[in-house]
């Protein structure tokens, strides 16, 4: 499905009520709407490369607008699909690049072994061009407007994170804005999550050093697996767009409130986050919040979280990241040369204002 009506709509996949957690091992269950299901899955032992075969079904419905397998009864489309009979007749295939078929062929092989990953399928050059010429040009502005949000996002209470998380997820898509855009520059290898490598390639622009860069990874990865997930990233970069209104924390209070006691409790938590999250973590998000020490958050509590010089901060944040991106890239110019090949000392470091430290009107970074 689109998640809008414009003409550059995101396509979304949905209903994914059969799924289930990645492994290795093989299934058998015959689940699935039969035009999308594998040959393998049809006969009952399959692996992920079943995902790769529906994925081919799907891209070659998003091009043509028709199913590859088809039939008037069951019987028909099984055994298209056992053999992988399908064509490429239509007047709207005239118009695909060959490159686009070939992507196609790759992931409707019948043999699952011959089949790319996903990981492979994503690396195809179609995709990757596509992906290169569709890239939405984020200016400076933006991202220092992102990173300025990241650094005060690691200061937050497990319990705001939380909250903003649950923002995150439950904004829509034009709400978001271009936070989805500025994920894909943070996920050099288009995977769906940050690691640390990835996230330091991204910042090398404002100049921190390793402890910095750490300290702020770890602040975003919410459940420590060691990744930034888009989830976690949203929630770190959601106050990009402005404060957050009331409405929106009164239903993230309401969602960790999940039993509608008016407070959020240890239980709650427990619910939400797993029973093999570590109690004494529970115990700990809990007291961080807890004003009046009885154990539990209530509503005031949780809007004391979202002070109202939170704006003003985040304003402040993005002046230091603006300072620290210029800073860097003046540091990083080409030394200055007189007529004698040597270093002119007399050029200043920062070209926007002379840099004595102390001095009024000067830049201190």
């Amino acid at each position: 499905m689109f998640v809008n009506r414009g003409p550059r709509a995101v396509v979304k996949l949905i209903d994914f009520g059969l799924s289930k957690r990645y492994g290795k091992d093989h299934l058998s269950d015959g689940v699935g709407t039969i035009y999308t299901m594998s040959p393998e899955v049809v006969r009952g032992s399959y692996t992920s490369k079943a995902d790769c075969w529906s994925i081919g079904v799907l891209l070659y419905m998003l091009l043509s607008s028709h199913m590859p397998f088809y039939g008037k009864k069951r019987k028909q489309v099984v055994e298209k699909i056992t053999l992988g009979k399908y064509n490429y007749h239509g007047q709207r295939w005239k118009t695909i690049s060959p490159r686009a078929r070939e992507l196609v062929d790759a992931l409707l092989q019948v043999d699952p072994h011959k089949r790319p990953t996903a990981d492979g399928a994503l690396r195809c050059d179609w995709l990757t061009q596509r992906s290169e010429k569709n890239e939405e040009v984020l200016d400076v502005d933006m991202m220092d407007n992102i990173q300025g949000t990241i650094q005060n996002f690691c200061d937050y209470s497990q319990l705001k994170k939380l909250a903003l998380m649950i923002i995150a997820h439950k904004s829509t898509s034009e709400e978001l804005g271009f936070l989805r855009h500025a994920f894909e520059k943070y996920d050099v290898e288009k995977n769906g999550v940050v690691t640390l490598q990835e996230f330091k390639k991204s910042l090398e622009s404002y100049g921190y050093n390793d402890d910095e860069l750490e300290r702020m990874f770890l602040g975003c990865d919410i459940d420590g697996m060691g990744t930034i997930r888009y989830s976690e990233f949203l929630a770190a970069t959601i106050e990009a767009h402005g404060a957050i209104n009331e409405e929106k924390i009164a239903e993230a209070f309401d969602r960790l409130d999940c039993d509608d006691s008016g407070y959020i409790s240890s239980k709650n938590l427990i619910e939400i986050l797993g029973k093999e999250f570590p109690l004494k973590d529970i115990d700990n998000i809990i007291d961080e919040a807890d004003i009046l020490g009885d154990g539990r958050i209530s509503y005031e509590e949780f809007l004391n979280l979202f002070d109202t010089q939170q704006e003003e901060r985040r304003i402040d944040a993005l002046k230091v990241v603006t300072q620290r991106r210029i800073r860097n890239s003046v540091l990083s110019l080409p030394a200055m040369h007189d007529g004698n090949g040597e270093g002119d000392s007399s050029y200043p470091v920062n070209p926007i204002d002379d840099p004595h430290d102390g001095e009024e009107g000067a830049l201190v970074f």
